[in-house]
């Protein structure tokens, strides 16, 4: 059974965002931290700064590129936590 998460994010307070012509890079200020997005990934920071859901970053992945609901799910879910714990994306609202 496949989970929704209706939940939103956004990049967190301080973090800098820098569109590379076949990456994204994130950076936190404050803590030095730095994530570069590539592939579907770069979809992740549309999502965030367009204030999409989780469920609604899903489906755009699978719209995009040829992925099962639950491989793209799987691959954000790792992508945003690895985000989260270094204070790079946070829970909107």
């Amino acid at each position: 059974m496949i989970e929704t998460d209706q939940q939103s994010y956004r990049l967190a307070e301080g973090v800098l965002s820098v569109d590379l012509e076949e990456e994204n890079m994130l950076l936190s200020v404050g803590s030095g931290k730095y994530f570069g997005l590539k592939g579907a990934m770069r979809h992740l920071l549309e999502g965030l700064r367009g204030g999409l859901s989780f469920d609604e970053m899903v489906a755009l992945t699978c719209e995009l590129y040829e992925v099962t609901r639950e491989d793209a799910a799987q691959d954000l879910r790792q992508m945003l936590d690895k985000l989260i714990a270094a204070g790079i994306v946070a829970p909107a609202g």
